[in-house]
């Protein structure tokens, strides 16, 4: 019976190593360098607010010059004269260090001040040249019609807009331009 106690033993003993040489520190390559809950980032060209953002968190990473945010965005878009024409609502969104452009992601809406609400899964806010751009499933829903396509370019008024690909029926009669 010694001998099989004696025979565990050594192959319990021999079969433990100690893992901790083994183990690394965890990378920070991959930690953003800023964490915020409740976080406000305003955009803005020429000394004047283009949007102003609000999340539920906010990750700022340094190595790519990207902002995340998540647990509800939302986007107030201002017009030039300082007066907020727009407002979008998404689950998460990216901002563009460099460039102060904004990509929202999931459950995008827009409704403007206008009457116009846009719904998309993909947004993006063009900060140079002021435009709401998407190439994915749009739909833009007016007093008179609802209209949907694939692509979509906008000022941020929702009041000149361009679906570029519609899909759909319609018994709408068109006016023929002359």
């Amino acid at each position: 019976m010694r001998p099989v106690i004696l025979l565990v033993l050594i192959l319990l003993f021999t079969g433990c190593t100690d893992f901790s040489e083994n183990q690394q520190e965890p990378s920070s390559v991959n930690l953003p360098q800023h964490e915020s809950w409740n976080s406000i980032i305003t955009l803005s060209s020429q000394g004047k607010n283009t949007a102003i953002v609000r999340s539920g968190y906010m990750a700022k990473y340094a190595e790519n010059k990207t902002t995340y945010l998540s647990d509800t965005v939302k986007v107030d878009f201002f017009d030039r004269q300082g007066r907020a024409t727009s407002h979008l609502k998404a689950l998460m969104a990216e901002v563009d260090e460099e460039q102060n452009n904004l990509l929202a992601l999931k459950n995008v809406v827009v409704n403007s001040d206008s009457g116009v609400t846009l719904y998309t899964e993909k947004l993006a806010w063009d900060q140079k040249r002021e435009r709401i751009l998407s190439d994915t499933l749009v739909t833009i829903v007016t007093e008179k019609d609802t209209l949907q396509g694939i692509g979509l370019e906008s000022n941020a008024q929702l009041t000149n807009w361009k679906i570029f690909n519609p899909v759909g029926v319609t018994d709408r009669k068109l006016k023929k331009k002359q």
